[in-house]
């Protein structure tokens, strides 16, 4: 299995949420088609920017298997928190810099940025088009999928991944997907 993304997501504010009380009268959140019934929200959109990043890209051709890291990638993501402490990130975008995946050797390198356009094209960008609603509190790893737009060298096309979510008390969202 390839690792395509494995971030953590921090709030952009610190790790310390201000405290919300609720609303007599609490907004709802929108859940996916497949998803459990409505949940109401319990603060304020937090707004997360990643802070860790580990993504490999892992390939074979006719000729060889190749192996590739990213040393630069960026990202943001915004999550509703309901009442019960599930949580629904209503949006994620990652965008990696292409000339900082960085393989074996230099004509590797430059092959792979040649296919990619990379000077045309700078960054791959992912950003989910449908939220990822329903995710329960204090599961030690809830597996789901994310639907989106994946956009490398140009084109664009709407992509679903496996993903695997964590978050507890500190705050932390750690999202892992192939």
């Amino acid at each position: 299995m390839n690792n395509l993304l494995f971030l953590l997501l921090l709030p952009v504010f610190g790790v310390s949420q201000p405290k919300t009380a609720v609303k007599a009268d609490p907004v709802y959140a929108k859940n996916n088609k497949d998803r459990e019934a409505e949940k109401p929200i319990a603060t304020p959109p937090e707004n997360y920017t990643l802070t860790t990043q580990q993504i490999t890209i892992d390939g074979s051709s006719n000729l060889h298997d190749w192996h590739q890291k990213v040393e630069k990638a960026f990202g943001k993501a915004v999550v509703n928190r309901a009442l019960d402490k599930s949580f629904s990130m209503q949006t994620l975008a990652i965008v990696i810099e292409v000339n900082s995946i960085k393989g074996d050797g230099s004509s590797m390198n430059n092959k792979a940025y040649n296919a990619m356009k990379a000077d045309q094209f700078p960054n791959i960008t992912f950003v989910i088009t449908d939220p990822v609603a329903s995710i329960p509190y204090g599961i030690m790893e809830f597996s789901t999928t994310a639907r989106g737009q994946l956009t490398i060298a140009g084109r664009t096309n709407t992509i679903t991944i496996p993903i695997k979510i964590t978050s507890g008390d500190d705050k932390k969202i750690l999202v892992s997907g192939s």
